[in-house]
């Protein structure tokens, strides 16, 4: 039974954070929200760890602008995956952000509709991986399409290279391809058909 999942929202204006969190749960059904109007309310929101964060980019309250959110928002939440939902639409902001390891980045003029399918392939990723693999595999497969190496894995992860290899091993083995690289580079719903198999 796939468990329900928990997204914590953090925006500094308690109209939009409830307007969001309300339409994530007519839309999503098996969903908690938990919404934090600033940086510090979020870090006493995270235990138990959310499974997903969404978050706006200028965060008044904590005096936090730009890219400086995911980085703060990255530290408080590790591998857990970030979406900005953001009124800021520069190349240079959504690229800073990507790099600074948030999952996705969408602007809030384009309406709830992106982000909507966002949390939807979220979900769906999330079920499928539940089913076919367990806890560490899943844990392994986020660092290597977040890029790892074998090394920066077993350290991530506090276990030992050897260890590392093996559910890496694992891992290729399940979806069918030979290499790290290759299981970085494919896409989330072609890694999804794969462990459907």
């Amino acid at each position: 039974m796939i468990k329900k999942m928990r997204v914590l929202l953090i925006d500094d204006h308690p109209l939009m954070a409830k307007g969001v969190a309300s339409s994530i749960i007519e839309e999503g059904g098996n969903i908690d929200v938990i919404e934090a109007y600033s940086l510090r309310e979020a870090a006493t929101l995270i235990d138990p760890p959310p499974d997903l964060v969404i978050t706006d980019l200028y965060l008044d309250t904590d005096g936090l602008e730009g890219v400086q959110t995911v980085q703060r928002v990255k530290a408080m939440v590790g591998d857990i995956d970030v979406i900005v939902f953001s009124n800021v639409k520069d190349y240079d902001t959504v690229q800073a952000c990507l790099d600074a390891g948030a999952s996705s980045y969408l602007v809030k003029e384009l309406g709830w509709k992106p982000l909507k399918e966002e949390i939807e392939k979220f979900i769906s990723f999330a079920s499928v991986k539940e089913i076919a693999l367990n806890k560490r595999q899943q844990q392994v497969l986020k660092q290597i399409r977040q890029g790892h190496s074998l090394k920066e894995i077993a350290r991530n992860l506090e276990i030992g290279t050897a260890t590392a290899k093996t559910y890496v091993d694992q891992l290729r083995d399940i979806v069918g391809l030979r290499t790290m690289r290759e299981i970085a580079a494919i896409s989330e719903e072609e890694l999804n058909a794969r462990l459907s198999h």
